[in-house]
């Protein structure tokens, strides 16, 4: 080996030992994990939304309120929209696994079909209700996740239509003349139409409660 090449090889293996070492100092010193910084800016998203409406939330009040500046929160979101419909994607996404497991557990019509309601709305709801921007940000939800409303709609629609049909084939049940799609699809917009018919998160819940009792006892008797 002359002595060039070995000259090559020592920078060669210099430089290897710089980037790993960079690479290294860049890992300990970088921003949280994607997951967890996403969650920060979307809880401070929820806040502002709650404390100052739709409308009125800047991107400034959602950065200030993770603690960044708005120039890195724009990194993760082009806009308060975007932010709004990840909230609202997150929210259905927890939902739907709320009802399936509640559909799929253990516990009387009655039990399963409650813990499914609750499930569907979830720790947002009374924020919802607390909030005075409540109906402004469930025009907004509506608005500008229309999509993922529609296709959850249809997906939970499926899925209490199973829990309906298995439970008449178990005989725990009865349907008559009414299709279990069906079933499910009114038992869906029932809930919805209390949101809009309530006028305080309390009154809400009676709302629900009671519909849920309803639609067991009209399953079962």
């Amino acid at each position: 080996m002359n002595f060039v090449t070995k000259c090559i090889q020592n920078v060669s293996v210099s430089i290897d030992r710089i980037e790993r070492s960079c690479n290294l100092r860049f890992m300990k010193h970088s921003d949280p994990t994607p997951p967890i910084r996403e969650m920060q800016i979307l809880d401070a998203a929820i806040a502002a939304f709650a404390s100052y409406g739709y409308r009125r939330t800047s991107m400034e009040d959602i950065a200030n309120g993770a603690g960044m500046s708005r120039s890195a929160l724009y990194l993760h979101y082009k806009n308060k929209e975007a932010i709004f419909q990840a909230i609202v994607s997150g929210y259905l996404s927890s939902a739907a696994e709320g009802i399936k497991a509640a559909m799929t557990g253990s516990g009387s019509v009655h039990g399963q079909l409650h813990a499914a309601f609750v499930a569907k709305d979830g720790p947002v709801m009374a924020q919802l209700f607390d909030s005075p921007h409540g109906a402004e940000l469930m025009d907004a939800g509506f608005a500008i996740g229309t999509e993922l409303f529609e296709q959850f709609s249809d997906r939970m629609t499926q899925v209490i239509a199973g829990w309906i049909s298995a439970g008449v084939e178990d005989q725990r049940m009865r349907c008559d003349g009414c299709p279990p799609d069906v079933m499910a699809h009114t038992i869906l917009a029932a809930l919805v139409g209390q949101k809009k018919e309530a006028t305080c998160y309390e009154d809400y819940v009676q709302r629900r409660d009671c519909l849920a009792r309803m639609f067991a006892a009209a399953l079962t008797q």
